[in-house]
């Protein structure tokens, strides 16, 4: 049986076709094995999930702690500020501070 060379064309072509799938598949396979290895290790014991789930605890208890920060320093600037408008209109004030450095 013989087989014009629009055929053996046609059979190669198809066959060219065939094993780019094979290869398509093949990638996707493994896409898919890579994608469940990594959430596989994401939800284990100290996995992707805990370590974003600790980064946000400390970055709520940081927060906290930059607050009270934030707090104290205007407690100082304003105990500062008050002391030193004390101080800048009370000559005798400027008078105890001079003699005191005598």
């Amino acid at each position: 049986m013989e087989y014009c060379e629009q055929h053996m064309t046609t059979m190669k072509d198809i066959e060219s076709i065939k094993q780019t799938l094979i290869r398509v598949e093949k990638s996707f396979e493994d896409v898919e094995t890579r994608m469940v290895a990594h959430i596989n290790e994401g939800e284990q014991e100290g996995g992707f999930r805990d370590r974003v789930r600790d980064l946000e605890k400390e970055t709520e208890s940081q927060a906290s702690v930059i607050s009270a920060l934030k707090k104290a320093e205007w407690k100082r600037v304003i105990t500062s500020g008050v002391i030193g408008g004390i101080v800048a209109r009370s000559p005798e004030v400027w008078n105890l501070v001079l003699n005191f450095l005598r």
